[in-house]
């Protein structure tokens, strides 16, 4: 129950980091429906389904930690492992630093910031991957939150993916705006991940 404590609240945080990241889209009009196309389900219904909690319920609060210092020769900083919300999947993408990180990064820098992103995005994939093909005896309300859960998961990982795929191509004042929509997308897909370990029994 803590873990779920946990995960819940970390739902909640990375919901607000993406909120209040700032987001420059380059075409409004396309942005917002790609925005319409991949918003997550509330964390609400997610729980309410999967847990019993009640909707209004407050969420624990996850020991986040100190900011962590970039390991050598790398730009995010590595999460703190040893802290409660640092064992989870959603923990280890690190958002709140990761964000900060990643909006602070210059041009010269950007190839090597994607390369970390893709990493963590590609050990985050294997992990729920794992996970949901372990849940195959659920009941079919769970099966259904698990459902809604992976398909916010999917689109919140295409468009970190899309968000990625243009980042290379920015460079100057066009990196330094496109950043700030590169951080939310980011913040987007670890509340997509933290959803999901909500709809995923333990």
């Amino acid at each position: 129950m803590k873990t779920q404590n946990i995960v819940q609240a970390l739902y909640s945080l990375t919901l607000a980091a993406a909120i209040a990241t700032p987001v420059f889209a380059q075409d409004a009009a396309s942005r917002a429906r790609v925005d319409a196309a991949s918003t997550p389900t509330s964390p609400a219904s997610t729980i309410s389904s999967t847990t019993g909690t009640n909707s209004n319920q407050a969420a624990a609060t996850a020991d986040i930690g100190p900011a962590a210092t970039p390991r050598a020769g790398t730009i995010l900083p590595a999460p703190d492992r040893t802290s409660a919300a640092g064992g989870t999947i959603s923990g280890s993408l690190d958002v709140s630093h990761a964000v900060s990180a990643i909006e602070g990064v210059e041009t010269n820098d950007r190839d090597k910031l994607l390369g970390e992103i893709a990493s963590r995005e590609s050990s985050v994939d294997q992990q729920v991957t794992s996970l949901k093909s372990k849940a195959s005896d659920v009941k079919p309300d769970v099966r259904d939150a698990i459902n809604s859960a992976w398909s916010d998961y999917e689109k919140a990982k295409a468009r970190l993916d899309q968000s990625m795929q243009k980042s290379r191509t920015t460079a100057g004042p066009e990196w330094e705006r496109f950043r700030s929509e590169l951080a939310a997308d980011y913040a987007f897909f670890a509340s997509a991940v933290a959803g999901l370990e909500v709809a995923l029994p333990n």
